[in-house]
C-alpha cells in the first residue's frame, strides 16, 4: 500500500480560516491607525493657518472671514466685509486642503477677547478647533 504525502482538504481549509482571522483583525487595526493618522494631518495642518491669520489681523486690522473657506480657494488673509486679499506677506497662503474626508465648518468667528476660533468635521469623529490666542488644534 502506498502512503501519500502531503495535507489533507481539512487541514488546508483550517489554514486558510486562521489566515483570514488574521487577517480581518490586522486591516481592523489598520483602519484606526489611518484614521488617528488622517487627524493628526488635519490639525497639523490647520495650525499652519494660525500664525498667517493673527498677522493678517494684527498687522491690517482686517475682520476675520466667517464664511466656510474653500481648501486650495479661499486666502488666508481675506477681508470678511470686502472680499479683497489683505496685503501683509501672507496674502499669498490659501487654506490648506484637509484629507481624509475632513471639512471646514462655518467659523466660530471672533469671539470676546480678540480670539479667532475655526474648526473642522468628518461624520463620526470629534472636531478639530483651533484658536489663534492659544496657537492651540485639538
Amino acid at each position: 500500500m502506498k502512503k501519500n504525502k502531503g495535507f489533507t482538504l481539512i487541514e488546508l481549509l483550517v489554514v486558510i480560516a486562521i489566515i483570514g482571522i488574521l487577517a480581518s483583525v490586522i486591516f481592523t487595526s489598520l483602519t484606526g491607525a489611518r484614521e488617528k493618522a488622517q487627524r493628526t494631518a488635519t490639525i497639523a495642518n490647520m495650525k499652519g493657518v494660525i500664525t498667517p491669520l493673527s498677522v493678517c489681523k494684527d498687522d491690517e486690522g482686517s475682520g476675520y472671514t466667517d464664511a466656510i473657506p474653500t481648501a486650495g480657494a479661499t486666502f488666508v488673509c481675506q477681508d470678511a466685509v470686502t472680499g479683497n486679499v489683505v496685503k501683509t506677506g501672507h496674502e499669498d497662503i490659501f487654506w490648506p486642503t484637509l484629507s481624509g474626508g475632513w471639512a471646514y465648518n462655518i467659523p466660530t468667528g471672533l469671539l470676546s477677547d480678540d480670539t479667532y476660533q475655526f474648526t473642522a468635521s468628518k461624520a463620526g469623529q470629534t472636531d478639530v478647533v483651533c484658536t489663534t490666542s492659544t496657537g492651540a488644534c485639538n
